[in-house]
């Protein structure tokens, strides 16, 4: 360094202090001569007790080494090395765990005090559908923004989450009153709610202008779910509501419970699963099937239909049979309409028979193709232009089964009868044999699509043969008597149910 610096003209003692330090001796400082200059906060960063030192720094390392330099270090230093970030990490991970705990604990202790309050479970669910709801939307919402929750976030969410617990209370309470009073009194309510919902978010909602990210996604959380407590509570709560029992209430129908919910359910996924396997398989069967081979499948069919009925437990199935009759005759069936379940419960009774059938049942995409196989014959196309095919079904052993009334009525009062029936019977020259039908007009009734507790009573009545003219001689007298015979049955069978 001397020879080279006097090429560029520095002399020989230019650089002397610089070689006096090199080459002076100097002696390790202890840890109590750096703490006694305070402007370097060692304490900060190192500590010891007791020989053991805990010394604290600041080490850049690429984010995929991180793990091998702390086994490396621990292993070559005989240290114990601590990474704080990740602590911090576990730490926080350990928080929001114990945090969802807490939140899954208050939800079941909110669910069993509205449960005891209630003493519903439907309301229960109806209550907390509201709750749930406002969590997904605010959830899916959160994620197609692309923010993730963090520890403060995540208690704003605690606060929305009760917020919408006390509205879907006070939202029930004054749909309670409007079913068991009339008085609408939502209005009061909902706006009591608005102003919560409104002083809630110029409390916290205004930190959405803070240029802290924590802060600023705190009071977004905050805004995106109170406007979907808000929304949710308001309209679509009462909407369901209204649907699953005031509405019912009015059209004099009973509330839904969960129990009958489900068995309607099954019951209902049951039968369109199977009429749809047997419309798309059962009418290539039927179509080329003969003799023994199609009394078979019929007589499979009608258990079917039978075995609908009896996948509901609490529904009671009673059929009072005629010992004077066995089927073996073909006749024109009549019975009265009330329910869906009338044909099922016709299924009871015999096999053997080809029902006239409306439109809706001979195009039905689940079962019509099966309906055309078996020989069903619209009713829209007109009894006259089907005299021809229903007389060969007839010569074939098959009994006809008719509704006179052409439509369910929505109580088991009997309307008026149509003629059809009748014109058939002295057409084809067949026996009338009528068919009481009672309690499915309660257990299903027209227009619902649940089924209620009860019992279905299928009775088959006497014959009335075709020279029989204390039913009149044509086929007009024969209606309106017919239909004075059911009004007596269904009366006597309405008094002995205690309806």
């Amino acid at each position: 360094m001397v020879s080279n610096g006097n090429k560029f003209g520095f002399n020989s003692s230019a650089f002397k202090q610089f070689t006096e330090l090199l080459n002076k001796n100097y002696s390790t400082r202890s840890i109590e001569d750096y703490e006694k200059i305070k402007a370097l906060q060692v304490s900060e960063f190192l500590s010891n007790e007791k020989g053991f030192y805990t010394i604290s720094n600041i080490i850049k390392v690429d984010e995929t080494k991180r793990d091998a330099f702390i086994r490396d270090v621990e292993k070559k230093q005989d240290v114990l090395a601590i990474d704080r970030q990740q602590m911090n990490e576990n730490f926080l991970g350990l928080l929001k765990r114990d945090f969802n705990t807490l939140i899954n604990y208050s939800l079941l202790a909110i669910i069993l005090t509205i449960i005891v309050f209630f003493r519903n479970f439907e309301l229960t669910v109806l209550t907390m559908f509201p709750i749930v709801l406002t969590g997904v939307v605010t959830a899916g919402i959160l994620y197609f923004l692309g923010l993730e929750l963090n520890i403060f976030s995540t208690v704003v969410c605690t606060l929305i989450f009760g917020v919408g617990d006390d509205f879907s209370i006070f939202l029930t309470k004054a749909m309670q009153k409007e079913h068991t009073t009339g008085k609408n009194e939502l209005p009061t309510y909902r706006i009591s709610i608005i102003l919560a919902v409104f002083t809630t978010i110029l409390s916290i909602g205004s930190l959405i202008f803070a240029k802290h990210p924590a802060l600023h996604s705190l009071a977004l959380v905050a805004l995106i779910g109170m406007f979907s407590v808000i929304i949710i509570t308001s309209t679509l709560y009462p909407f369901w509501f209204r649907l699953l029992i005031i509405n019912r209430a009015k059209k004099g129908l009973s509330p839904i419970t969960f129990r009958l919910f489900l068995h309607s359910v099954v019951s209902f996924a049951y039968y369109g699963l199977g009429g749809f396997l047997f419309s798309l398989f059962g009418a290539f069967f039927v179509k080329n099937a003969k003799g023994n081979t199609l009394r078979y499948i019929k007589i499979f069919i009608a258990r079917f239909l039978t075995s609908v009925l009896y996948s509901n437990p609490f529904v009671k199935k009673t059929v009072i049979k005629n010992p004077e009759e066995d089927f073996s005759k073909p006749a024109i069936i009549i019975a009265n309409h009330t329910s869906f379940l009338d044909t099922l419960a016709l299924a009871m009774t015999n096999y053997k028979i080809v029902y006239l059938v409306n439109d809706w049942v001979y195009n039905s995409p689940i079962f019509g193709k099966l309906v055309k196989a078996l020989g069903f014959y619209p009713v829209s196309q007109g009894i006259e232009n089907g005299i021809d095919k229903l007389k060969e079904k007839v010569q074939q052993g098959y009994s006809l089964v008719v509704f006179p009334e052409a439509e369910r009525s929505y109580t088991n009062d009997i309307k008026r009868f149509h003629k059809g029936a009748f014109y058939l019977s002295e057409q084809l020259n067949l026996d009338i044999l009528p068919v009481y039908i009672h309690g499915n007009s309660e257990v299903l009734p027209k227009g619902d699509f649940i089924i209620y507790d009860g019992s279905i009573t299928v009775k088959v009545g006497d014959r009335i043969h075709q020279n029989d003219e204390s039913f009149g001689s044509t086929y007009s007298e024969r209606t309106k008597k017919n239909k004075r015979l059911f009004q007596r049955r269904v009366f006597k069978a309405k008094r002995r149910a205690g309806g």
